[in-house]
């Protein structure tokens, strides 16, 4: 669940940004309350009703939005609305008058659309259609025959990739491209004909590759996002054999069709986009397809990485799973089948094809900051297989990274007279750097090293929110020294609302640790920086606590 205080930092940085800009450009309206509930209008390519519910504690519940964006949690408009709720901002965007009840007008729409004849109805629409295109390609989308429906989505992918060539990649024109082309994926994603899906789909992607190269990245990113509906259409129906079949053919037809104008990566998508389909009807076919392309001198070292993907996943439906092994083994100098390979090993617990596997995938890693997680792999793997004297050091050198599940892996390998070394040579390491908190904190609960573990902290007062709860019933007096620090710290350097904020929260975790003795400091940082914004913070965290009798802390 996420914050108010902290979702900028949970959220797709592009998203956050586009809310900031619908929110600089006044694009929103209409504010109303409903208990927890605020609702805006957002005004975009339409106008998109946005929703957020909050808690008692600024929980965000819940939130909604009536666009069609559908690649990830949260869109650019429930963005905006909860960067203008954080920034108190909501009045600005409140209605002079109430806003009028729903049935009401519903009602009055009624009468006045029974009192007009129809000529003057068709006047009235054709009218507002010419002066709204939004309003003609709802009507087009919803009601006109699928030749005109087709024509239009290849009109508006023209329009959009046009946009983009002729004013650039900045982000306003590439998200208004992005929510025409977005808004027929949605028609394409709910039509109640799985042919004319296709038929929409492939006009995107036929369309999209008309265009000549200086307008490529786009065009790219243009076909794949279609071809990612495509797949979202096929696990849809994945029940639903004939119609994947139907999806296999109609991406088939691009491939034919559209061959000259198609380069590696468009045909390895393609590709991979059919193979998803799981069409039986087309297996043999396909994996004739497939080995013509790896039989060709002439294919790409590209494509034919992502070809061996493709036969690898095609095989492992229609061949046998010997066959597929096979395959896959004999091609593991192709990075995305070694991983593979490493984890069909894994769940098939055969270690030593595991360990093998891992090791590979480490030697093709160069940058040290690479390694962790293929480390990782191959610890599992020797734990697996016993090889537990070569699993060792591994597991040393990542409890030095402060992995608690290697960690709790090594101290298992050790004897008694080892483990008390050990520990001690971490503890001495750790003392020189602040990134070892989760691990010191279990040794210290472990091995009873809370006076080295407080030791910690007062050399490291950043680190007091994660270990206090073990130390200061003991401690008390130093660690309300150590938050002490901290917070002024903090306060010091803090420059911007988000900063000030932490500095609110930390005085509550303050507050959880040594009680109502922080009260006292609260005043004494108000009187020391004197900073309106930072006392609106304290304010809204601690305000009745405010008028309480001073303390020392």
């Amino acid at each position: 669940m996420m914050n108010m205080t902290d979702f900028d930092q949970l959220i797709d940085p592009i998203i956050l940004k586009r809310g900031q800009t619908i929110l600089a450009n006044d694009e929103l309206s209409e504010v109303t309350w409903e208990n927890r509930t605020i609702m805006m209008i957002a005004h975009g390519t339409k106008d998109y009703r946005v929703s957020v519910t909050l808690d008692d504690n600024m929980e965000i519940i819940s939130h909604s939005c009536t666009c069609p964006y559908d690649h990830g949690p949260i869109c650019k408009h429930v963005a905006a609305l909860l960067l203008l709720i954080r920034e108190d901002r909501l009045e600005d965007f409140l209605e002079e008058d109430e806003e009028e009840d729903i049935p009401v007008i519903k009602d009055r729409i009624k009468a006045i659309l029974s009192s007009l004849d129809r000529e003057t109805l068709e006047r009235i629409i054709i009218k507002e259609a010419q002066d709204n295109p939004d309003l003609f390609k709802t009507l087009t989308y919803r009601y006109d025959e699928d030749d005109n429906k087709i024509n239009l989505a290849q009109r508006t992918v023209r329009a959009a990739i046009d946009d983009v060539e002729s004013y650039g990649y900045s982000d306003e024109i590439l998200e208004q491209a992005n929510d025409e082309i977005y808004a027929i994926f949605y028609e394409a994603e709910h039509a109640n004909s799985m042919s004319y899906a296709i038929r929409l789909l492939q006009a995107i992607i036929i369309e999209a590759l008309e265009f000549e190269a200086n307008e490529a990245d786009y065009v790219s990113f243009v076909v794949f996002d279609t071809l990612s509906v495509f797949k979202t259409l096929i696990e849809k129906h994945q029940d639903d054999e004939s119609i994947r079949c139907e999806i296999y053919h109609g991406l088939e037809q691009i491939i034919t069709d559209q061959i000259e104008l198609i380069d590696d990566d468009i045909k390895a998508d393609l590709l991979s986009s059919m193979q998803a389909s799981s069409c039986k009807a087309t297996s043999h076919a396909f994996q004739k397809r497939l080995n013509d392309i790896l039989d060709n001198p002439e294919t790409t070292l590209s494509l034919r990485t992502k070809i061996e993907i493709a036969k690898y996943q095609h095989l492992s439906v229609f061949a046998s799973p010997m066959e597929a092994k096979d395959y896959l083994h004999l091609h593991l100098d192709n990075d995305a089948l070694l991983e593979i390979s490493y984890d069909l090993a894994m769940k098939d617990e055969d270690y030593t094809m595991a360990v093998r596997c891992a090791k590979m995938v480490l030697e093709k890693q160069k940058p040290w900051w690479n390694k962790g997680p293929y480390e990782s792999k191959l610890i599992d793997a020797l734990m697996g297989l016993g090889a537990y004297e070569e699993a060792k050091p591994l597991l040393r050198s990542h409890v030095m990274k402060d992995d608690v599940k290697a960690y709790h892996m090594f101290v298992r390998l050790l004897s008694e007279e080892e483990l008390r070394s050990e520990i001690d040579a971490f503890l001495e390491a750790f003392m020189k750097e602040p990134h070892h908190t989760r691990v010191f904190k279990l040794i210290a609960t472990a091995f009873g090293e809370h006076e080295r573990l407080m030791g910690y902290a007062e050399r490291f007062p950043q680190i007091i929110e994660y270990v206090y709860d073990v130390l200061v019933d003991t401690y008390r007096e130093r660690v309300s020294k150590v938050f002490r620090r901290m917070i002024l710290a903090r306060a010091e350097s803090a420059s911007n609302r988000k900063a000030y904020r932490d500095v609110s929260r930390t005085i509550e975790n303050a507050r959880t640790a040594i009680g109502e003795d922080v009260d006292a400091f609260i005043f004494e940082l108000v009187e020391l920086y004197r900073r309106s914004a930072l006392k609106d913070e304290l304010w809204k965290l601690h305000g009745v606590r405010l008028r309480t009798q001073k303390k020392s802390f």
